[in-house]
């Protein structure tokens, strides 16, 4: 009986034993994941694989998730999966690190990662080698690295803290408020200060214009309409659809009834432009200037016009339903009659625009500017709205905001 109860204790001590390697290789520090065959990326590799995507990033212990957008302008946007909000800025050092700093989380400071590619995902690390978080790109984006040598990234948890770290965390605890733990990731003050300043910079050198130029060559050759519509400003009745017209500047063109759907026109400069009529649906306008541009009865439904200038724009008749307008500025902008149902407008500034007739069923209005804009007739139905601002706005009695809370909360996951 003894010999058997040796036995037996034996192989469950052989049986932990041999398990403890396994579980080891959760928890990585960023020499064991070179030792894995983990390949740590260049600051051109990382811009490459991020600029202008958007990332899925989950901590390391999984416990909290973000969705970050890298705009090529070098500043992010990124909501949590609570519904946490915040913008920030980024840039890639000259020490081969992906930085960030958001406003509201992760106590604003600057945090600058390696970025390591493993077979199972892209992962950052701290500057004291522990494993931050892990990311995948979102949009299907991924396949395309793959070929470049970058690769694809599903999750993983775990990490090696320091015990700079733990003490640290055990001390500071959580913000309240942010999506990670609010601790200070960087290894020395001179790294922050050239983060800092690089961030002056365009988060992506190869696409800045200047003055002078008209247009950032696009990656494809220009087809016969697109070089009308650049070098001679007109291209009426052009299918441009799906291409690349980042940064490109268009004032004044005229390019009426355009096929533009699933186009990428980031920065681009259409202040003034004829677009009535044409086909937007699903394009990429963030941060472009389509300030005092003609935009009636175009077809603009899914478009991404995120921090885009539309001052005095006409956009009567036009179809925004479903567009991402955070952040857009349509001051004295003529909307009346347009469709913006289920429209992203948070934080967009419509002071003093004409929203008579406007289709607001279900649109997100959170922090919205109506300030003295001309609701008459506007159609707000199942809007989110909290701290919306209706000062001065006519034809229109703003709603009691008590009254809406619980209806808001039930609609808001439906909007992203």
């Amino acid at each position: 009986m003894i010999n058997m109860k040796s036995a037996k204790y034996f192989f469950l001590f052989l049986v932990l034993l041999l398990s403890l390697p396994a579980c080891s290789k959760q928890h990585i520090d960023i020499d064991e994941a070179r030792e894995m065959g983990g390949v740590e990326l260049s600051g051109k590799e990382i811009r490459t694989l991020v600029a202008g995507k958007t990332l899925r990033v989950i901590s390391w212990d999984k416990a909290d998730k973000a969705d970050v957008i890298l705009h090529t302008s070098g500043k992010l946007s990124a909501e949590n999966f609570v519904g946490e909000k915040t913008s920030g800025k980024w840039k890639v050092s000259k020490e081969n690190r992906l930085c960030m700093k958001y406003d509201r989380w992760a106590g604003g400071f600057l945090n600058c990662y390696s970025v390591v590619k493993m077979d199972d995902g892209f992962k950052m690390f701290r500057t004291d080698s522990g494993l931050q978080s892990t990311f995948t790109i979102l949009g299907g984006g991924q396949a395309d690295y793959s070929t470049q040598g970058i690769g694809t990234g599903q999750t993983m948890p775990g990490s090696r803290r320091s015990p700079r770290a733990e003490k640290a965390s055990s001390v500071a605890g959580r913000e309240e408020g942010s999506w990670w733990n609010p601790l200070k990731w960087f290894g020395d003050e001179e790294e922050e200060r050239r983060a800092n300043a690089d961030f002056a910079q365009p988060a992506f050198p190869g696409r800045q214009v200047d003055d002078d130029s008209d247009f950032v060559a696009p990656l494809a050759p220009r087809t016969v309409e697109m070089r009308h519509l650049i070098e001679d400003k007109e291209c009426v009745q052009c299918d441009l659809s799906k291409s690349n017209l980042r940064y490109a500047k268009l004032k004044n063109a005229d390019a009426e009834k355009i096929n533009l759907s699933g186009a990428d026109l980031q920065g681009a400069v259409l202040s003034g432009a004829n677009l009535r009529g044409a086909n937007l649906e699903g394009a990429i306008f963030s941060g472009a200037d389509l300030s005092g541009a003609d935009l009636s009865g175009a077809n603009l439904k899914g478009a991404n016009l995120e921090e885009a200038n539309l001052e005095d724009a006409i956009l009567q008749d036009a179809n925004l339903s479903g567009a991402r307008m955070v952040e857009a500025v349509l001051e004295d902008a003529d909307v009346h009659n347009a469709d913006l149902e289920k429209a992203n407008l948070h934080w967009a500034n419509l002071r003093e625009a004409n929203l008579n007739g406007a289709n607001l069923k279900q649109a997100y209005l959170v922090k919205t500017d109506f300030s003295e804009a001309d609701l008459t007739g506007a159609d707000l139905t199942d809007a989110v709205i909290q701290r919306t601002n209706f000062q001065a706005v006519k034809g229109y009695s703003a709603p009691d905001e008590a009254g809406v809370q619980q209806e808001e909360k039930k609609s808001i996951f439906k909007i992203f």
